[in-house]
């Protein structure tokens, strides 16, 4: 998969560790609910 906002400090090993899609759709809605809380980049 390629993440467009990697650099902008998205969980792309939580992302990229996601062996199913329930696991990758966590991973997503978790790192859209940090990046929520202010942009890091």
């Amino acid at each position: 998969m390629d993440f467009e906002l990697a650099g902008c400090g998205w969980a792309v090993d939580s992302i990229m560790a996601a062996d199913d899609e329930a696991a990758l759709l966590h991973a997503l809605v978790v790192e859209a609910g940090r990046r929520a809380k202010g942009p890091d980049c």
